[in-house]
């Protein structure tokens, strides 16, 4: 409207020395020039605004896989902990069943209590072994024989002045791999997979 107004007045103005029709196309000529204008700036707006939402998704997407880089980095440096720790712990159990069976049948029996701790038979500070035995035997019926053989050969290794050989190890090695075989039958998922974690594999030779 503006433009109009002042379209009226300038060929008001100039109609007096210059014809009316060169007037009109000239002004014409400026309003269409402006007008272009006007929607060259708005196509530019428009262009910016459909470019900004993109860069966000962009970046968003990029601190999204940043976070899931991160996280799987993290649990594979803790699965890796474990899994080391546990290979160690392995190795060194395999060199006291041979260097130091008495030591070796002492920390298997150790391990055989936090295997059945799992499945609810925890065994307390002051409790005996034929005790324990009793509990467990109760609680865990398929494992009975095998945890017996444990047993004695936790009580001599500890008690008796009698040595105690490699093939001591290698017998304790095997009832304690039925063990943890048999014992899986009464867990559930979370308690078979605890089981498997904490649980130790080695081989030895009887010698």
């Amino acid at each position: 409207m503006v433009l109009r107004s002042k379209y009226q007045r300038l060929i008001e103005e100039l109609s007096e020395t210059e014809p009316i029709a060169e007037v009109e196309q000239s002004l014409e000529g400026q309003i269409k020039l402006q007008d272009l204008s006007q929607e060259e700036k708005q196509g530019k707006v428009g262009v910016e605004e459909e470019i900004k939402p993109e860069k966000a998704q962009v970046a968003f997407r990029r601190v999204i896989f940043v976070v899931i880089l991160l996280l799987t980095t993290i649990l594979l440096s803790i699965v890796l902990f474990y899994f080391f720790k546990k290979l160690r712990e392995k190795y060194r159990l395999k060199k006291l069943a041979l260097e130091n069976p008495k030591l070796f049948i002492i920390n298997l029996y150790d391990k055989a209590c936090k295997i059945f701790a799992i499945y609810g038979c925890v065994c307390s500070e002051f409790m005996e072994a034929k005790e324990y035995l009793t509990m467990v035997s109760k609680k865990l019926a398929a494992i009975t024989d095998d945890f017996k053989t444990v047993t004695d050969l936790f009580l001599e290794a500890r008690y008796s002045p009698h040595p105690i050989l490699v093939r001591h190890s290698a017998l304790n090695l095997d009832a304690y791999g039925a063990i943890i075989e048999k014992v899986k039958q009464y867990g559930k998922l979370r308690q078979r997979l605890l089981t498997r974690f904490k649980s130790i594999n080695i081989q030895i030779s009887p010698g």
